[in-house]
């Protein structure tokens, strides 16, 4: 009786002591438990206390795993590196590590780990999308073009496909292909801003100004937050000699992606159409930020503070000039130039004083 009872309760616990000798964790349940009252540094120190083992890749992936469900991309890196430093040759493992290099935008180690689960037999049906992907991202033209062949060949009638191949035609330089692809993208879309701005790129570099002109207009028409799209018109006019639409776009790009190139163009336009308080708004420091304190900019805005006749204002940035490059012969003389303007003018109210004292001494009294 007394070995009967042993043996029940001996089989009743050998599933708890199986576990208990076994891993502590599953990775399935890590990643798919809804418990999460835990903080998640408080449920990755619970795992790490767990384990028997600190070289663990299995839970050093699950723990990534659960990372990179919280779009802790940087912490998920660096768990799945730790558990490829210890098991090299798990596809999936390289395959998890070019997924958080892409959420990272760092595509060059993105596309390099791609290749290496590739190489290493990794199953994963969007394998072959990605590295084409990541092929077009870096611009890989010596090595990436059967990635892009073959997921273009496997998914002809895939929009991201039919991208993807315009993209690598336009890298290869094969821009009226790229063209053609992009014009059928938007047979069956015409609402594609993507393929329109891929056969606006196009266009450009075939130099055919107005053909680019037109495709342009179409995509910020319809994505009217396009700094690209505007920048890229704004000089397509100005080749025109369109400079008011050049001006007007390049503007447009400086509002929506404020840069010092962008600016230096915007203000150079309003320059050369006499639009001087245009010059002033785009120079001043609460448009322009720090990009404002660029020198030709400063010049820029001390010659529309002349055209203004706010002669002070711009004697005051000629000054802020000199002090940078006290060489500038250019700036030296017009600030000379300034200077006599104001003295003249001083004169001139001195003048005009001096005269209407003059007439007020002159004037009898007169009494009512």
């Amino acid at each position: 009786m007394k070995y009967r009872a042993t043996f029940y309760i001996t089989v009743l616990l050998l599933p708890w002591l199986w576990q208990g000798c076994s891993r502590p964790y599953s990775k399935e349940k890590i990643y798919t438990e809804k418990n999460d009252r835990l903080p998640l540094h408080q449920k990755v120190e619970l795992l790490l206390g767990k384990s028997i083992h600190s070289n663990d890749d299995v839970l050093l992936t699950a723990i990534s795993l659960l990372y990179s469900r919280n779009k802790n991309w940087v912490e998920a890196k660096e768990s799945i590196q730790k558990a490829i430093k210890i098991n090299p040759v798990n596809a999936s493992y390289h395959l998890y590590l070019a997924q958080y290099n892409a959420k990272l935008a760092q595509n060059n180690e993105a596309y390099n780990e791609a290749k290496s689960a590739y190489e290493l037999g990794a199953y994963d049906t969007n394998l072959e999308a990605f590295l084409a992907r990541m092929a077009v991202a870096t611009a890989d033209t010596l090595r990436g073009q059967p990635f892009v062949e073959k997921y273009y060949q496997n998914n002809r009638n895939s929009t991201e496909a039919q991208l993807l191949m315009t993209q690598w035609m336009a890298l290869n330089k094969h821009y009226n292909a790229a063209i053609k692809l992009a014009a059928h993208v938007l047979q069956a879309d015409s609402l594609n801003t993507q393929a329109m701005q891929l056969k606006f790129k196009a266009w450009v570099k075939l130099d055919s100004v107005k053909l680019a002109v037109t495709q342009g207009e179409q995509l910020v028409a319809l994505n009217w937050q396009n700094p690209w799209g505007y920048f890229t018109l704004g000089q397509l006019y100005e080749q025109q000699g369109n400079l008011p639409k050049a001006a007007s776009y390049f503007a447009k790009a400086y509002n929506l992606a404020p840069s010092a190139e962008t600016l230096s163009l915007v203000v150079d336009s309003y320059n050369a159409l006499d639009m001087y308080d245009s010059v002033l708004y785009y120079s001043s420091y609460q448009v322009a930020g720090q990009s404002a304190q660029k020198y030709n900019i400063q010049l820029s805005r001390a010659r529309a503070f002349d055209k203004r006749y706010n002669y002070d204002s711009a004697f005051i940035v000629y000054g802020r000039l000199l002090k940078i490059d006290s060489t500038d012969s250019v700036v030296t003389a017009e600030q000379a130039f300034v200077q006599r303007k104001i003295a003249y003018l001083q004169r001139k109210k001195r003048e005009q004083k001096q005269l209407a004292d003059s007439l007020a001494n002159l004037m009898p009294s007169l009494n009512f």
